[in-house]
């Protein structure tokens, strides 16, 4: 499973191995990231943005099922991982009341310094 924008935006993609020129299946419909799998090789894991996606893989022909929404939390922050069996989710979340902050970023502030500071 792996990552690919080529379409223009982030979806999840499957090939099998050790035959990596084998056939290609798309597996997310509406975007990916960060594809994981359980460790019975029978479902795929993956996050799109506050959402976190499964895909049930058919072990026998590699085809993937329709995927399904397991939850969405606008307060789930950066990555994830899976247990083993697929039934506990590890991630952080943004605390309900912290506030996004805000970057500011300044350009040529050693300029602006001297000609604050200059006598």
């Amino acid at each position: 499973a792996y990552v690919s924008d080529e379409s223009g935006r982030n979806e999840i993609y499957l090939v099998p191995y050790p035959n990596v020129t084998g056939r290609r299946r798309q597996v997310s419909v509406d975007g990916g990231e960060d594809p994981r799998w359980t460790r019975d090789g029978r479902e795929l894991v993956f996050g799109f943005r506050d959402r976190i996606m499964a895909v049930s893989i058919d072990p026998v022909t590699g085809e993937p099922g329709q995927p399904t929404v397991l939850f969405a939390d606008s307060t789930l922050v950066g990555s994830y991982d899976v247990t083993p069996d697929g039934e506990r989710f590890l991630m952080l979340r943004r605390p309900s009341w912290a506030v996004p902050r805000q970057v500011v970023v300044v350009t040529n502030w050693f300029e602006e310094l001297k000609q604050k500071v200059a006598p």
